[in-house]
C-alpha cells in the first residue's frame, strides 16, 4: 500500500502542479505579448518547457524526498477516487506524450531511410554532402538527431543556383548547430498542459517561426548579397511546393510553411521589430517557484500539505 500511495501521489501531484504552473506561465505570457517585443528562440524554447519541467521538480525535489523520509510503512492512507482521478489524467498525460514522440520519431526514421536508401549523395564546393532525393515536397532539411544528414528534393537542386543552395544548406547547417531537431523532439515527448492552451500553442509556434529567424541570420552572416541568394532561395522553393501540400515530418527545413513574407522582409532590412530578451518574465516565473521551493525545503512542511492534499481528496 506504501508503493502504491507513493505512486499515485507522484502522479497526482505531477498533473496539479503542471496545470498550476501552465496557468502561471500563460499569465505571464500574455503580460509579455501585450508588450509587442519579440523573444528570442532560446528563451521561447525554455518558457514553453518550463511548466513541465517545473512539475518534475515539485514531485522531484519536494514530494518524493519528504515523503520518502516521514511517511510511515504501517497504517498508510488508501487514496480517494478524485487522487486516483489525478492519478490517471497524469498517466494520460504520459501516454499521449509517449505515443506523440514514438509516432514522431518512427515516422521520420522510416522517411529519412527510404529516402537515403535511393538518394545519390553529392559534394558541393563548400564540402557539404547533400543527398539528393525523391519528394513531392520541396524538402531542403537537416534530417536526424544523433547524425544530422542534409537532404534535398531534386526540383529543388534544379531550380537553385550554385549560391542559393550554398545559402540554403548553411541555413540547414545553422539548425544543426542550434540542436533544433532535438528541441522538436523535446517538445513533442513532454507531458505537460501547457502545449494544450492558446498561450502554450503560441510560445511553440513563435519559437519555430524565432528558429527560422535565427537561421535566416547566421546562414547570411550580414552579407547582403548572401540575404538576397537566401531570399531567391526562399521564393523559389516556396513556388514548388504543390498546393495542400505540407512538410512530410517535423525536422527542420528551409521552408516550412511559416511566414515567408516577414522572413524575407527582414532578411532585405525592411522590418526590423525590437527584441526583448523578455527575461523579466521568466526570471519572475522561475524567481516565485524558487521562492516557493525554499519555502517547502523543510521536509516536514512538504509532507505536511501532503496529508493535508491527501484528507481533501478523500
Amino acid at each position: 500500500m506504501f508503493l502504491w500511495l507513493l505512486l499515485v501521489l507522484s502522479f497526482a501531484l505531477y498533473f496539479l502542479s503542471n496545470v498550476a504552473l501552465a496557468l502561471g506561465a500563460s499569465a505571464c505570457i500574455r503580460l509579455i505579448r501585450r508588450s509587442g517585443r519579440e523573444m528570442p528562440p532560446g528563451l521561447l524554447f525554455a518558457w514553453r518547457l518550463a511548466p513541465a519541467v517545473g512539475a518534475l521538480a515539485c514531485v522531484g525535489v519536494l514530494f518524493l524526498p519528504s515523503f520518502l523520509a516521514l511517511e510511515p510503512r504501517e497504517g498508510v492512507e488508501t487514496p480517494g477516487r478524485p487522487l486516483l482521478l489525478l492519478a490517471l489524467a497524469a498517466a494520460a498525460l504520459i501516454a499521449a506524450a509517449f505515443a506523440r514522440g514514438s509516432i514522431s520519431l518512427l515516422k521520420t526514421r522510416g522517411l529519412v531511410r527510404s529516402w537515403l536508401r535511393e538518394s545519390a549523395p553529392r559534394t558541393l564546393d563548400s564540402g557539404i554532402v547533400v543527398h539528393e532525393v525523391r519528394s513531392a515536397f520541396p524538402i531542403v532539411a537537416a534530417v536526424g538527431v544523433l547524425r544530422p544528414r542534409f537532404v534535398a528534393a531534386s526540383q529543388v537542386l534544379e531550380a537553385l543556383g550554385p549560391a542559393e543552395l550554398e545559402v540554403a544548406l548553411a541555413h540547414e547547417r545553422a539548425h544543426v548547430r542550434a540542436f533544433d531537431n532535438l528541441k522538436r523532439l523535446a517538445l513533442s515527448v513532454i507531458p505537460d498542459v501547457f502545449g494544450g492552451l492558446p498561450d502554450g500553442a503560441w510560445v511553440q509556434a513563435s519559437w519555430e517561426q524565432a528558429a527560422e529567424r535565427a537561421a535566416d541570420q547566421d546562414a547570411v552572416c550580414g552579407s547582403r548579397e548572401r540575404a538576397l541568394d537566401l531570399c531567391g532561395a526562399l521564393l523559389k522553393v516556396a513556388r514548388l511546393v504543390p498546393e495542400g501540400a505540407s512538410m512530410p515530418a517535423p525536422f527542420a527545413a528551409l521552408h516550412g510553411g511559416g511566414d515567408l513574407a516577414d522572413r524575407v522582409s527582414r532578411l532585405l532590412g525592411e522590418s526590423s521589430p525590437q527584441v526583448s530578451e523578455g527575461g523579466s518574465g521568466l526570471v519572475f516565473f522561475a524567481g516565485a517557484f524558487l521562492a516557493l521551493s525554499l519555502f517547502l525545503a523543510r521536509l516536514g512542511v512538504v509532507h505536511e500539505l501532503t496529508e493535508i492534499l491527501v484528507q481533501a481528496l478523500r
